[in-house]
């Protein structure tokens, strides 16, 4: 029987050592993943339904709204399909954003007697939050059916488009968990910030509508990227992308992802004393 030991410290391992704590606690990620999925979802028909009903909602009233009443340019695709194309990666970054956020408050218990890499608590979100997206997607391609709109070659490369869009969907999520832990009243904010953040991200209308002056700065927002980029690929070649709001978009991504890590890193070790 092989023996392994157990190396105590008050260091935060580097990101080899991150890389191999979590190879040897992918058993409790699948059963924290697992439990997430069984919560939503077991015994439920509400849980598929409101997972289409959320994009759909949205997409039906941004469509009427900014379709149909202020008659934005739909660069010749159905609205509906300009819109719910998006609403479905917002729809994912909301949920990793808002479950990521509480994982670490509401599982007090496992944080303060239980060691394990803590940042598997936002990572387990991810599978169930994929699982939603993946759904939506089947409604979107209904919608497409409807309105007789084929997508284009691009959906092949729908699965790299959606790395952005994990990295920053975790990457702010592991912001909001590292911050809740402290500042617990953090949670009343979030869901305006989100409403904000809605109005300001390209899901009721295209970033091309962005005046060429102010899409530099436009492109600091770190989910134009993973919005146009999804867009893109499962709309085709016709919809049109900027690489001046794209590329510092990527690069936004890539920084919130980054300094989430160490932000909650850093966090980590005073989360037992507050909590």
């Amino acid at each position: 029987m092989s023996r392994q030991r157990l190396i105590i410290t008050n260091q935060p391992p580097g990101f080899r050592g991150v890389v191999g704590e979590f190879w040897r606690c992918r058993e409790i990620a699948l059963l924290l993943a697992r439990r997430d999925f069984l919560v939503r979802y077991r015994r439920s028909v509400v849980g598929f339904c409101w997972v289409l009903f959320k994009p759909g909602m949205n997409a039906l009233v941004l469509t009427f709204v900014f379709g149909h009443l202020a008659k934005l340019p739909d660069q010749g695709v159905p609205y509906a399909v300009l819109v719910l194309s998006a609403a479905i990666a917002w729809q994912f970054f909301t949920g990793v954003l808002t479950e990521s956020g509480g994982s670490i408050v509401n599982n007090v218990p496992l944080v303060t007697k239980v060691y394990f890499p803590r940042m598997l608590l936002p990572l387990a979100t991810l599978p169930v939050n994929l699982i939603d997206l993946l759904l939506g997607l089947i409604l979107l391609w209904l919608v497409m059916g409807w309105t007789g709109f084929v997508p284009g070659w691009t959906a092949l490369l729908l699965p790299l488009a959606g790395i952005p869009l994990v990295l920053v969907a975790y990457g702010a999520g592991l912001w909001v968990s590292a911050l809740l832990a402290r500042f617990y009243d953090l949670k009343n904010v979030i869901p305006y910030l989100l409403q904000f953040g809605m109005l300001v991200s390209p899901v009721a209308f295209s970033a091309a509508l962005v005046p060429e002056r102010w899409r530099l700065v436009y492109g600091l927002n770190p989910l134009v990227a993973p919005l146009e980029l999804f867009r893109w690929c499962l709309i085709g070649d016709r919809y049109q992308l900027d690489p001046m709001m794209v590329l510092p978009s990527v690069g936004m991504g890539l920084l919130l992802f980054i300094s989430g890590v160490w932000a909650f890193r850093r966090f980590e070790r005073e989360f037992a004393d507050v909590l």
